[in-house]
């Protein structure tokens, strides 16, 4: 072949390449609903002024920016004005991030935070305010709102949505719903939703999303208040559930799902059923919990925090404080279930039965180097309060107050931990405000401090084997393993929290 043969198909194989390098990299395409140019996306200035015809126009490797604005899925070329079910729907390899200014700006410009990009279900503006999260129900301001705001289905992790508020849904999924799709979701908050099932994200039928910093606030729904997740298995990391009112599992509802939790709060949700569950309720489900709080959660039935049926949890730098129950296990309630906690404190969490943690219908969980402390039940504040063991229930290397010894044990103390500052429901109740009597709202709880004084016993006096190799930092996000009591040998305190000099 001739030098020239030789640079001719050189030159064609650079070109190939760089089509190859651009079409990887895609393109950004620009939507503002107050823009006023030539609504093709193309800049600023031409933006789309609707999401959907931004979605429509792009293919694997595109970027939308968004800025600041109300955007609702009945908007757009081809799709008919108030249709229930036009949704956002993500696509593999498009990531699209709100936050940015109105009138456009460059990536560090952007922030949700100021910058408030909302998709709405809300398709004619007539939502009225609710005072709680069970007012949505039947709310006929929703009448003729989205069924589903944005759909993930069938979507891999390279679907990214990040930086919205997601609003007004009003069926499965009414902020999300994905089937067979793992859509990444990042910096975004969900509230005002309302369905049988996982009002704000619905997971089926494996459906691995990942959720980082995300917000659920103010939904409302049958079996997940917030989330519910079915034959799926997403993670989510600093996320907070906040406000989230259901029959079962008021924030979150696995069945035969092992979701990760990672670094996420559930405080002051509400279950009105009897199965309970104010922060989380587990059926045939083993989810993972990570450095994970829940406060003030409540349930007119039983378990205030969280509700096992036939599952087998596995919590590790865990808090349950000030969470309460009508009936039984005010932190957590175990049916049939398995547990394995590590490094949990249970303190201030209160029922009619079994105020810390409820075993029963052959429950046999496994403790280790976990406090229970100031848990109190119609009897007080003694061992049953604390804990209803399982016939069969594993404990070592913990506190427990009222210990009596009947189930054996290594490493087992009955000594006041000395937290920094021990829960205070105010006197009247967890939860129970004497203004709005409204359970999960008492403006007078204290959560309490329960990070380990310099002398407490607490310290250094866990079973360093016990702590997953996964788990190297507290509840606070310090190292797990400290010479707390300055012997020269670190070793791992009790709770939720390692005590540093």
């Amino acid at each position: 072949m001739s030098i020239k043969a030789n640079l001719k198909t050189c030159l064609v194989i650079s070109m190939f390449l760089l089509v190859m390098v651009s079409t990887a990299a895609g393109q950004i395409i620009y939507v503002d609903a107050d823009a006023t140019g030539s609504n093709d996306g193309s800049s600023w200035a031409d933006a789309c002024k609707y999401l959907q015809d931004a979605l429509a126009a792009a293919s694997s490797g595109d970027e939308i920016w968004v800025a600041k604005g109300i955007y609702k899925p009945d908007q757009g070329k081809g799709i008919q004005p108030g249709d229930r079910r036009a949704t956002f729907r993500l696509k593999s390899g498009v990531a699209i991030y709100g936050g940015f200014p109105s009138g456009g700006g460059k990536w560090e410009d952007g922030n949700p935070n100021i910058y408030e990009t909302i998709l709405s279900g809300d398709l004619t503006g007539n939502d009225i305010e609710v005072s709680t999260p069970a007012d949505l129900q039947g709310e006929p301001s929703r009448a003729e709102n989205s069924y589903h705001v944005v759909t993930g289905s069938g979507t891999d992790e390279t679907a990214v949505l990040d930086g919205f508020t997601i609003t007004s849904g009003t069926s499965e999924g009414g902020g999300m719903f994905n089937d067979s799709g793992s859509p990444t979701v990042v910096n975004c908050t969900f509230s005002g939703h309302c369905s049988n099932v996982g009002s704000a994200i619905s997971n089926r039928k494996g459906s691995n999303a990942t959720l980082t910093n995300c917000t659920f606030t103010g939904n409302w729904g049958r079996w997940g208040g917030a989330m519910n997740n079915s034959d799926s298995n997403p993670t989510l990391t600093n996320c907070t559930f906040t406000r989230n009112w259901g029959s079962i599992g008021a924030a979150v509802d696995n069945s035969w799902s092992n979701p990760t939790f990672i670094n996420c709060t559930f405080s002051r949700n509400l279950a009105v059923d009897f199965g309970g569950g104010g922060g989380m309720r587990n059926y045939y489900s083993s989810p993972i919990l990570n450095n994970c709080t829940f406060s003030g959660n409540s349930s007119t039935g039983g378990a205030g925090g969280m509700s096992n049926f036939n599952s087998s949890p596995v919590l590790a730098n865990c808090l349950f404080s000030g969470n309460s129950a009508r009936k039984f296990g005010g932190g957590v309630s175990n049916s049939e279930s398995n547990p394995k906690l590590i490094n949990c404190t249970f303190s201030g969490n209160s029922a009619t039965l079994a105020g810390g943690l409820h075993n029963t219908n052959r429950s046999n969980p496994t403790l280790t180097n976990c406090i229970l402390w100031g848990n109190i039940d119609r009897n007080g504040m003694d061992e049953s309060a604390q804990i209803v063991y399982g016939v069969r229930s594993v404990v070592n290397y913990c506190c427990i107050q009222g210990w009596s010894g009947k189930l054996g044990g290594t490493g087992i103390m009955n000594a006041d931990p000395l937290f920094v500052r021990n829960p205070d429901d105010g006197g009247d109740g967890w939860g129970d405000d004497p203004q709005t009597r409204d359970i999960g709202e008492g403006t007078n709880d204290d959560f309490g401090d329960l990070h380990l004084l310099f002398d407490s016993p607490c310290i250094d006096a866990g079973d360093n084997l016990a702590v997953p190799s996964s788990v190297a930092v507290d509840l606070d996000g310090k190292a797990r393993f400290i010479d707390g009591n300055g012997d020269g040998t670190a070793i791992v305190d009790m709770g939720a929290y390692e005590h540093g000099r």
